[in-house]
């Protein structure tokens, strides 16, 4: 009886970490990641005489990030990637011009946009089975990823007025992972990203001349519970 115990005993100590995994025994580490995702919309209007329906679909297969990852209390790991930085300039013009005549071509129609965005994504992981000697460790993450977009159009005719769009806010995520440590020093993650909520702010300024300051403002907050979110990230990490 005395040994069935204390087989148990050993064997529970194993189960709940309190002897560490080998492959664990690194504080810092940075990994690389393709996030791959999927995200889907509709809209739908309806009035007396039709209904109108907005559909998008965005997938995105190649989209490299980088994350920063640490140990914190109980052998657990905190996580800080950048998913998103960008800042683009589009400009596209149409003009007309007369053939007989030396004048220089007109716009008809054009618009000069300046967008920027930035996205980080925070993680906090707990991890499964830190006493077993696998290779292969279990994980779950709880993410919280704020964003903000900022895009300004200038328009290049008196038809259209200068318009900035602001969009803000926070998507939070539960992160099923397995880590499979390949050697002393590298490791691969894989991990679902499950979307739990998205929470932003959309805020818009049409710089319109012909009506009152605080008309050219509109402001919206949206929520939505399990949006058609769907992403994967495959990660190779290196222990630093």
């Amino acid at each position: 009886m005395k040994f069935h115990l204390s087989t148990l005993f050993i064997f529970a100590i194993n189960f709940l970490g309190f002897s560490q995994n080998k492959n664990l025994e690194y504080t810092k580490s940075i990994k690389l990641y393709n996030l791959s995702t999927y995200q889907s919309s509709k809209l739908t209007t309806v009035d007396s005489l039709i209904t109108v329906s907005y559909i998008n679909n965005s997938l995105k297969i190649l989209n490299p990030t980088i994350a920063f990852n640490w140990k914190g209390r109980k052998s657990n790991y905190n996580e800080l990637e950048l998913t998103t930085i960008s800042l683009n300039k589009n400009y596209d013009e149409t003009t007309v011009s007369n053939t007989s005549s030396s004048a220089l071509p007109s716009p008809i129609s054009g618009t000069k946009v300046i967008s920027s965005m930035v996205s980080i994504r925070y993680e906090y992981i707990f991890i499964f089975l830190k006493g077993s000697a696998s290779r292969v460790i279990p994980s779950l993450g709880c993410a919280i990823n704020p964003f903000y977009e900022h895009l300004k159009k200038n328009p290049l005719t008196t038809q259209a007025f200068p318009t900035t769009i602001v969009n803000f806010g926070s998507n939070g995520f539960l992160v099923p992972r397995a880590t499979y440590y390949f050697s002393t020093k590298c490791f691969f993650d894989i991990n679902i990203p499950i979307e739990l909520f998205n929470l932003n702010n959309s805020a818009s300024k049409v710089s319109n001349p012909q009506i009152p300051i605080k008309s050219q403002r509109t402001s919206d907050w949206n929520f939505h519970l399990l949006p058609e979110f769907f992403s994967l990230r495959l990660g190779l990490g290196i222990k630093i």
